[in-house]
């Protein structure tokens, strides 16, 4: 799978995203007494700038609706003083650079935990089954391996690989009903098409929980 695609659907673009957003407003607020005359320079921020927003958005991380308005108004409110002119008010520019650097931290701290792998007791495992969308099915590359398949190959492990391209966890139900499940141990990695498709949270829930 491509780099850039996985970084992205795995989540990983969310923390990359916050990252290169608070390295601008540092920066600006570094050189907040100076005025960016070249060109170049104005336009590489705004690119950078929009390409963190861009990881934040597209790495699809559930936050509640009002912390994601909040983040999208601090920003919103800190370009709009950057564009009126930190100089002219100092004071306004440091209140929404402090909340920016808060506010997108919390973010980040707050999801960093559930990025964590399990710990869990080591037990001999030669099969499993995995159930998953294209994460695991590969997204029609050709004769590129999924990682199923490579984790069979490397391990000698026996895989039920489960798994299909635009597989939804409403859809993963009814294949695991009509395959059934031939071994004790389970990898899940669903969810994806749910979030960028038209399922709802509601509807989401129920089909994992039942899946499950």
């Amino acid at each position: 799978m491509n780099p850039i695609v996985f970084h992205i659907i795995s989540g990983d673009a969310f923390f990359s995203g916050v990252a290169v957003l608070l390295a601008v407003v540092c920066y600006r607020w570094y050189h907040r007494t100076k005025t960016i005359d070249s060109a170049k320079v104005r336009l590489l921020l705004l690119i950078v700038f929009l390409c963190g927003l861009i990881g934040v958005v597209f790495s699809s991380t559930p936050m509640p609706l009002w912390f994601a308005i909040l983040l999208m108004g601090l920003t919103l409110a800190w370009c709009g003083t950057l564009w009126y002119g930190a100089t002219r008010c100092p004071g306004t520019h440091r209140a929404t650079v402090m909340l920016m650097v808060v506010s997108w931290s919390l973010a980040a701290a707050l999801e960093f935990p559930w990025r964590q792998l399990p710990v869990t007791a080591t037990a001999p495992v030669n099969a499993l089954t995995v159930i998953g969308d294209s994460v695991s099915a590969g997204m029609e590359e050709g004769e590129a391996e999924t990682w199923p398949s490579l984790l069979s190959r490397q391990h000698n492990l026996e895989v039920q690989d489960l798994s299909h391209v635009g597989e939804t966890a409403g859809s993963a139900l009814k294949r695991l009903l009509s395959n059934g499940i031939h071994h004790d141990w389970i990898i899940v990695e669903i969810g994806g098409n749910d979030i960028l498709g038209s399922t709802s949270a509601s509807q989401f829930e129920i089909d994992l929980e039942a899946l499950l």
